[in-house]
């Protein structure tokens, strides 16, 4: 019988010029000059630079790197690393169309067909949200009220306004996004969740 203790590190990786990985302060979006140093191949080397440093100072220069993610960065690091990363696992990753194996315009196209399912949705919840606020004067007086203070103030809703809050749900950002991501992976053909040797 084999006994193993394995020890594992996680680490996110969080890339330059993103939250709070400002190289530069608050200059940092200031000018093309310094955004030139916001690009794929200088996030790529910073990734390579900080998992050679963290292996030294962890003593374990001997161990396994697998890079896990939800776009292309980690399958390019590992294509562009290999002898850092023995494997990289990605979500959503179009690496395929860099390749020129797929149309340059299939992301996009798979993008756009998404969005007409989400605005059909939208417009769709519009309009019956307006036949309802139509109904009554008070309900009026609230859109008014919402117009002149401005579309970034949110107001409280009644909990039986639960119209607006699929409103809400369907325009938010992760849930659009997850969306978006798995009809891309799925009619696009991108490798997804696939391993590369």
């Amino acid at each position: 019988m084999f006994a193993c203790f394995c020890l594992l590190f996680m680490f996110f990786i969080e890339c330059r010029f993103y939250g709070e990985s400002t190289p530069f302060g608050k200059k940092s979006h200031k000018t093309a000059e310094i955004l030139g140093y916001l690009n794929s191949q200088q996030a790529l080397a910073d990734c390579a630079i900080l998992i050679r440093s963290l292996k030294q100072n962890l003593s374990s220069e001997a161990s396994h790197v697998v890079v896990f993610g939800g776009s292309y960065g980690e399958t390019w690091f590992r294509l562009k690393y290999p002898h850092i990363a023995i494997r990289a696992l990605a979500s959503s990753a179009p690496i395929l169309q860099f390749d020129n194996i797929v149309p340059l315009t299939s992301f996009y196209d798979a993008i756009s067909q998404d969005f007409k399912v989400l605005y059909a949705l939208f417009a769709k919840m519009f309009t019956l949200t307006s036949k309802r606020v139509e109904r009554t004067t008070e309900n009026r007086e609230e859109l008014h009220e919402l117009v002149r203070a401005g579309s970034d103030r949110r107001v409280a809703k009644s909990s039986r306004d639960r119209q607006s809050d699929r409103l809400s749900d369907a325009l938010s950002g992760s849930t659009g996004r997850r969306y978006v991501r798995m009809r891309t992976c799925r009619l696009v053909g991108y490798l997804s969740n696939r391993r590369i040797d």
